[in-house]
């Protein structure tokens, strides 16, 4: 099963232009966020499957209670 990798508050969606995603693939399977994330339960409903967090902007604060909210985070 591949890693699933997140990548936050990419509101312009040019993420994907900015690094070499694809080759992560098969390894890896990268989903973008668009819209940006505040609420925990909302946070935590969504980001719980992932194993990796990219953070592209600070506009999504991790607390520690978030952190510990998601259990599967790896990096």
């Amino acid at each position: 099963m591949p890693v699933q990798v997140a990548v936050l508050d990419d509101n312009q969606g040019v993420a994907h232009g900015f690094g070499p995603w694809d080759t992560l693939a098969p390894a890896a399977e990268v989903t973008y966020f668009h819209d940006h994330l505040l609420r925990d339960g909302v946070v935590r409903d969504m980001l719980e499957e992932y194993e990796v967090i990219v953070a592209m902007r600070e506009r999504t604060p991790f607390t520690a209670e978030r952190l510990a909210s998601l259990p599967n985070l790896k990096l």
